[in-house]
């Protein structure tokens, strides 16, 4: 039988997300991808996989705005993990030409 777990946060919890979320534009992209989070100050790591779950970039130790590049990529689907050590944010990106 089907079912459905709802849960809400906590205003303490909320808070929390909303300091680790992480905007990643332009989606689609062709050649760079600006990853800013909400925090300049938190450190985190960047990660991405292609549709198989293949490692196709990985960035340790960041802060701040990033520009990365994405023109070594091949068109298509990719999902990108912003990994803060507490929580993981996860974005699909779509690379095109």
């Amino acid at each position: 039988y089907p079912f459905c777990v709802e849960s809400s946060l906590s205003l303490h919890e909320q808070n929390i997300a909303s300091l680790l979320d992480v905007s990643i534009f332009p989606n689609p992209t062709g050649a760079h991808l600006n990853i800013s989070p909400t925090d300049p100050t938190k450190q985190y790591d960047l990660i991405i996989f292609d549709v198989m779950g293949k490692l196709v970039q990985k960035s340790e130790q960041l802060n701040g705005n990033q520009l990365f590049s994405m023109s070594n990529l091949s068109i298509g689907t990719y999902f990108v993990h912003i990994d803060f050590g507490t929580a993981i944010i996860r974005k699909k990106v779509e690379v095109m030409r």
